[in-house]
């Protein structure tokens, strides 16, 4: 029976097809992603996954690891076409010197792209040092056009008008053209605030990004990304879908109650859908010029009785779907995109559960200075078992309204011991 349900559910699973990842190495368009030794029984557990013992730990050259991430994103003599971008905090817990490179290894399959890479900084004033700190004065000192590290303004762009009436308008308010993002965020948390600055501070370099660039990608730092082996990722698929498709301007890569979704149209591009939900300013990708022309966005008022981050979300749903401007990207079989648990524990793991577990398995992975061990242990185990297709999801009703055993809305994962012990990512 467990067969059985093994073949029905990881039906990717092919461990003989997947090369080993080069030790330190985080050329994302160059090296395979998945680490697994052709020796790996179908349907084997924990004891099958190829050990930390085994293979190298893509930390243990930090200064060649920033150099690498940077030739990458540069590695082709055309103009890119996509930039990639991230946010990151100083109380991340998932260590961004395993989360970065493991998004940009799945985002694409091309071996020669070139990629933009923006990292923004999204310290706050009176926040101390991070411990990603580290990581990203590598990446500083690499001084790559196409990798670029930068910080949120909050000296400025919190009290410039003109910064936040570039995404948004408010004719009803008392007096709009003095409005500022710090008076819209004033009697909202400092963590609301902060998400807000941070992600309209990627959206402003987007949009002012060189003419080469096509689209923009926009992934949290704890968003985990599978890729089919050897298959496209979502940089690779987007272009068909826009071209396709004039009126999109924002697509949703697919959930992971897609994932075994074919979801391929007969001209072999991915087909898209309208969303379920509301969009997720978590992992997006944005037709550049489309957006510019369509911005600002004129919004009520009264929107803005929610929570700003909700409110940004609501904002661009509301605006996608009165034009039909966005959809969701359904070949789930090609990759898919999942948040950590947000469950509380209980019958499901909570997020620190869930890398605690993990951790168990990650003896021999080195530590990270700042960063807890578990979840650097805990990062490095699923990163391997997720990009090698080490994980169970149905399409299903009961998932898509929460119920359901692997996720909580098709977004999160729903980790559970049992299944982790037998190697599986959650």
């Amino acid at each position: 029976l467990k067969l059985v349900r093994c073949l029905q559910t990881r039906r990717y699973r092919n461990p003989s097809s997947y090369p080993p990842r080069a030790p330190h190495s985080l050329a994302m368009f160059a090296v395979h992603p998945c680490t697994l030794l052709a020796a790996v029984s179908l349907c084997g557990g924990a004891s099958a996954l190829m050990g930390p013992a085994a293979h190298a730990s893509t930390l243990e050259l930090d200064g060649d690891v920033a150099a690498d991430v940077s030739a990458a994103s540069s590695s082709s003599s055309a103009p890119p076409t996509a930039m990639f971008m991230t946010l990151t905090f100083p109380t991340d817990k998932l260590p961004f010197e395993v989360m970065l490179p493991h998004q940009l290894r799945m985002v694409t399959k091309l071996p020669n792209s070139s990629v933009d890479v923006l990292v923004v900084d999204n310290r706050q004033p009176d926040y101390g040092p991070g411990p990603g700190d580290r990581f990203l004065d590598l990446l500083r000192a690499e001084n790559s056009p196409h990798m670029r590290v930068v910080h949120c303004d909050y000296d400025h762009a919190m009290d410039d008008p003109a910064f936040l009436a570039r995404f948004f308008t408010f004719p009803e308010a008392k007096e709009p053209e003095k409005m500022t993002l710090r008076k819209l965020t004033e009697r909202r948390s400092d963590h609301e605030m902060s998400n807000a600055l941070g992600m309209l501070t990627a959206m402003n370099h987007c949009l002012d990004a060189q003419e080469s660039i096509e689209f923009c990608i926009f992934l949290d730092s704890d968003i985990f990304v599978y890729r089919r082996p050897d298959g496209p990722g979502m940089i690779d698929l987007a272009p068909g879908i826009f071209e396709e498709n004039p009126g999109y301007i924002i697509l949703e890569p697919p959930l992971l109650c897609d994932h075994e979704r074919v979801g391929m149209d007969a001209r072999g591009v991915c087909v898209a859908t309208p969303p379920l939900f509301d969009l997720s300013q978590r992992h997006m990708i944005i037709h550049r010029e489309r957006l510019k022309a369509k911005l600002p966005f004129a919004t009520p008022w009264d929107m803005m009785n929610a929570s700003f981050w909700g409110t940004w979300e609501k904002i661009m749903t509301n605006q996608m779907r009165k034009i039909d401007g966005a959809a969701t990207m359904r070949c789930g079989y090609e990759t898919v995109v999942t948040h950590p648990s947000l469950d509380e524990g209980g019958q499901w793991m909570s997020y620190d559960e869930h890398f605690a577990e993990l951790a168990k398995f990650g003896d021999g992975y080195p530590s990270i200075p700042g960063y807890n061990d578990t979840f650097v242990k805990g990062t490095e185990v699923f990163v391997e078992r997720f990009e090698a297709g080490e994980f169970e999801t149905e399409a299903s009703m009961r998932e898509i309204q929460g119920t359901g055993p692997y996720t909580r809305y098709c977004m999160s994962m729903r980790p559970q011991k049992l299944r982790i012990d037998s190697g599986l990512a959650y």
